[in-house]
């Protein structure tokens, strides 16, 4: 329905009175290819967003690429969002270490409650010993 801020806005607020449950999918690493500047995205579609899509390209988790995920990070705080995070991971099994590492990222900004994230990080742990 569009690649910029303004307009996917623009579709959500003329669709939202019938479907209350549309919202936005910020795909952090695609907005940031297109060259969207994503402090303003974050901002401008604040109560829209409805989860968030982290991941880098080449299979890289998020941290481990060319995004300022600590700067996207306090962007979600400010606006004080507490939706969905999704995290896309190739080979998962292989980078425990780092996916471990983007759970506490969630944390450290408040946007991932302690037992959710204590629940999360012990199921890492036993898949990454499984494997």
């Amino acid at each position: 329905f569009g690649t910029k801020p303004d307009h996917l806005v623009e579709v959500v607020k003329a669709v939202r009175e019938d479907y209350p449950n549309i919202g936005i999918c910020l795909d952090v690493r695609n907005a940031f290819d297109d060259g969207v500047d994503l402090e303003r995205a974050i901002f401008e579609m604040g109560e829209y967003i409805i989860s968030v899509h982290m991941h880098e390209g080449h299979s890289l988790l998020p941290g481990r690429g060319l995004v300022e995920w600590d700067r996207v990070m306090k962007s979600f705080k400010k606006i004080g969002y507490e939706g969905t995070f999704i995290i896309e991971v190739a080979g998962w099994q292989e980078q425990v270490e780092a996916m471990l590492n983007n759970v506490a990222l969630i944390m450290n900004y408040n946007l991932l409650d302690a037992k959710k994230a204590k629940n999360l990080l012990e199921e890492f742990g036993r898949r990454g010993k499984i494997n």
